[in-house]
């Protein structure tokens, strides 16, 4: 006998997909209002996907890695989580987490998501922690990559500095260490 399940799951996921472009296609649409001072076309509700509609299957985390199993389920959810949500989840998928975590599992999960920075932004609402992909905060991704490109900017150009001495006379070329010219 068939089971249903199996046969709607990938139609689901179809539609989770369709959901979630919509979402973030309106998500930018507001995000263009915003900028430009107009008010947003979308409330939160409409341009939210309300959705956990994928069932996970018990084998669907099992010999993935922890970064890809969290990015799927945040990609499924559409929006931030708590760590023991995520947790929940990952082990409904049979994800197998590390065996140095058993004793402290929720803490170990919640400490590697908020040290994978790249990844994940950690968002703070009274004293509940969620974990958010970074794509979904493409504002919040602009801002750390100016601030990346401000301090790419401000590291002394050694290439530069090296064209620079070439100019100088053998014997007041910058000494290395100090940073003072010698004589």
């Amino acid at each position: 006998m068939i089971d249903i399940e199996q046969v709607i799951a990938p139609l689901l996921k179809q539609i989770e997909a369709k959901q979630t472009e919509l979402s973030q296609l309106k998500k930018a649409v507001n995000q263009v209002c915003i900028a430009m001072k107009a008010a947003p076309k979308f409330t939160d509700e409409e341009s939210t996907p309300a959705f956990f509609t994928h069932t996970i299957r018990p084998d669907e985390f099992f010999g993935q890695t922890f970064a890809a199993s969290v990015r799927k389920i945040l990609q499924m959810k559409g929006f931030a989580m708590t760590a023991k949500e995520i947790e929940a989840k990952l082990t409904e998928g049979g994800f197998e987490f590390p065996t140095d975590w058993k004793d402290n599992q929720l803490r170990s999960l919640a400490i590697t998501l908020a040290k994978n920075s790249n990844l994940i932004v950690t968002l703070k609402k009274g004293n509940v922690t969620y974990f958010g992909l970074r794509e979904f905060y493409p504002t919040k991704l602009k801002a750390v990559e100016k601030k990346k490109n401000i301090s790419s900017q401000s590291e002394p150009d050694t290439e530069t500095q090296e064209n620079e001495n070439q100019d100088l006379p053998e014997n007041q070329m910058p000494d290395s260490d100090a940073g003072e010219v010698s004589e």
